[in-house]
């Protein structure tokens, strides 16, 4: 389960950090008041294209990290590829650089976009949703599909803090 987002630098983010806890976290706002810029920033976290136009104007590099409960699957893919957890987490980081390239860091060791061990580790966390479907959740992890207005589910919220534009 991903525990913390902390995002610098990114769009139009001076800072931002956003605690997630168990069970179902809603992000909500008006118009305009960085939703989305979040939910991209979770996107390059887990693999998704980086692109210089993503730094912050005036700033030479964006950062991206998330903190996961690193987890029995998790922690065997890890070992397998030499990585060590700490306390049972997870800490992957990604960088843009202001050239347009970008690095990925697991648990504060260089690693690479394309690596089979990302793309294992992603796979453990990521899922894929719209407004009425869900899927490649990992086993351990409630999911409810609602339909209309039909259904319940219990949700906690996020802890969200951020500084500069969003």
């Amino acid at each position: 389960m991903l525990q913390e987002l902390v995002v610098e630098n990114y769009a139009v983010v001076d800072r931002l950090r956003v605690r997630f806890h168990a069970g179902l976290n809603l992000l909500t706002g008006e118009t305009g008041s960085g939703k989305s810029i979040v939910v991209d920033a979770l996107g390059l976290l887990l693999g998704g294209r980086a692109s210089a136009d993503m730094i912050r104007s005036g700033q030479e590099r964006a950062r991206v990290s998330g903190v996961f409960d690193a987890g029995e699957r998790a922690a065997k893919v890890l070992a397998t590829a030499g990585f060590e957890t700490e306390d049972g987490e997870l800490l992957i980081e990604r960088e843009i650089l202001s050239n347009g390239k970008s690095r990925v860091f697991v648990n504060s060791r260089p690693a690479t976009v394309a690596s089979r061990t990302l793309r294992r580790i992603w796979a453990i966390y990521t899922a894929s949703t719209t407004n009425s479907y869900c899927s490649s959740l990992p086993r351990n992890s409630p999911c409810w599909t609602l339909s209309g207005t039909h259904g319940t589910c219990a949700v906690k919220s996020a802890s969200f803090s951020a500084r500069g534009g969003a």
